[in-house]
């Protein structure tokens, strides 16, 4: 196996297609997180718990990101909710108003959200490390949001994210 398609297959095991949504319809920021943690949870990522502990971190500590290019927000929730690391990211068809971070009463209209499951919370620094990174890249969230579909999704992503072995 050659050593790209190597790291394909070690970080594909965090972010699957079918933890992609190109079109997500979502009313509110809580429903993106609801629908977004049901994916991580019809998958085996998520303890039942996932997204009420979610949405509950959620009303506590904002997670929306004003980025050079596109808001977007990084929910998660404790590792004691996770069963494997993974990220299931949603392309709003029509952005959603999340609180910014740090600010809760500013509101930000986002248009991509990656709701993160994190099994280890040590590795969760290196996780948002990795996703912070991703969104300075003022290309890149431009090709995510524009993407033609759930595979050129997770390529893009698998780039720009660490192995296993790195956390």
């Amino acid at each position: 196996m050659a050593q790209g398609s190597h790291r394909q297959a070690k970080v594909n095991s965090w972010i699957e297609e079918e933890l992609v949504v190109t079109r997500l319809h979502a009313t509110s920021a809580k429903d993106a997180i609801a629908r977004l943690g049901g994916l991580l949870h019809k998958h085996g990522y998520v303890t039942d718990s996932f997204v009420e502990a979610a949405l509950e971190r959620e009303e506590m500590y904002s997670t929306g990101l004003a980025t050079p290019t596109l808001p977007v927000a990084i929910p998660h929730a404790g590792a004691e909710h996770v069963r494997r690391t993974g990220i299931a990211i949603g392309i709003l068809d029509k952005p959603v108003d999340f609180n910014l971070m740090g600010t809760p009463d500013h509101t930000l209209s986002v248009k991509i959200v990656f709701l993160l499951a994190v099994r280890h919370s040590k590795a969760l620094g290196s996780f948002m490390t990795a996703i912070v990174e991703i969104l300075r890249d003022k290309d890149l969230l431009p090709r995510i949001a524009n993407a033609n579909g759930e595979r050129e999704i997770v390529d893009l992503m698998m780039v720009n994210l660490p192995t296993p072995e790195a956390l």
